[in-house]
């Protein structure tokens, strides 16, 4: 059990909003893996760089293969942790791009708002397992700004690479009982291309973005391997 969140009303397994908010709920394993762009991002590794366009490059400091599993269905996706504490998301869905994450601490009152057993999270699992989170979405209000819980899931990630600084790191750590990470999506309900992505494993670890394309590719951008790179000064 996690704070008060149990087996009935966890936070897992339900993308209430399916396949076009859902990190994971995009696809099983195979031809729409979202790994594969074509692009070099099959085989991205930490210390290559991402031209993200507009003279803007960052180096990947850690790769998390992630997957989720509901059912007989299997659904992966990657995020790149950047150097500069950015997050690059590859998935079905498409790819975004998230701002360096804020963490929310265990004994603040977000958190709780968030994860306690009549917070925000467990309202949004009800309302998918009613039926009615469409009629009445959850909202909350974080940094300012009105967002819309999308969906809710359980994952697990490999990491390729040292542990990010930023509470990124916390993605592949041992958790308590191994039980497995808790991620949520998050809309802007006047932009659909603002999002926000909740991942909950120690504390909560917490970026705003904007989703770029639906491939690298339509996006612009491409890696640059590490071997591919001018030497210094050169």
């Amino acid at each position: 059990m996690r704070d008060g969140v149990g087996a009935t009303d966890g936070v897992g397994g339900n993308g209430g909003s399916g396949a076009t908010d859902g990190v994971a709920a995009n696809g099983p394993v195979g031809a729409r893996d979202g790994l594969t762009s074509g692009m070099g991002f099959e085989a991205l590794l930490p210390g290559d760089d991402l031209d993200l366009g507009s003279g803007d490059r960052a180096r990947v400091e850690a790769l998390f293969r992630c997957e989720e599993r509901i059912g007989a269905m299997i659904f992966i996706w990657s995020w790149s942790a950047l150097a500069d504490g950015r997050l690059f998301e590859v998935a079905p869905r498409g790819c975004a791009l998230y701002a360096p994450p804020t963490r929310l601490p265990r004994d603040g009152v977000p958190y709780l708002g968030l994860v306690a057993q009549d917070g925000l999270l467990v309202r949004f699992e009800q309302r998918v397992r009613a039926g009615t989170w469409t009629a009445r979405p959850v909202h909350l209000t974080l940094e300012g700004r009105r967002w819309r819980v999308s969906s809710t899931g359980t994952m697990s990630a490999r990491r390729l690479g040292d542990a990010p600084a930023s509470c990124w790191g916390q993605l592949g750590m041992p958790t308590p009982a191994e039980e497995p990470t808790v991620y949520f999506t998050l809309a802007a309900p006047d932009d659909p291309d603002t999002v926000g992505l909740g991942l909950w494993a120690t504390d909560i670890c917490l970026g705003f973005g904007r989703r770029l394309g639906q491939t690298p590719a339509d996006a612009g951008i491409r890696v640059v391997r590490r071997d591919d790179r001018p030497p210094a000064g050169g």
